[in-house]
């Protein structure tokens, strides 16, 4: 299965419980969309979608907004 960037996207939006984490100029670390547990779950998520990446590849600041996860799960690919 060849990962797409819907794929991505959907599951920041699981990750953090709601669609408003793909919303333009949405700080998801600021607002609290990406918690603890939203990273666990985004990690989790990646993983069963065949992406091996651990959360010290991933700095702190891509997690930010869904575009810069998305970016960074791209460079990780």
């Amino acid at each position: 299965m060849q990962l797409t960037d819907d794929m991505i996207l959907n599951l920041i939006v699981q990750a953090c419980g709601t669609p408003r984490a793909l919303e333009e100029g949405v700080d998801l670390i600021e607002s609290g969309l990406m918690d603890s547990l939203a990273r666990i779950t985004l990690f989790e998520g990646l993983e069963d979608l065949g992406v091996e990446l651990s959360p010290t590849q991933l700095s702190p600041d891509a997690l930010h907004s869904a575009q810069t996860i998305l970016s960074a799960v791209r460079a990780a690919l």
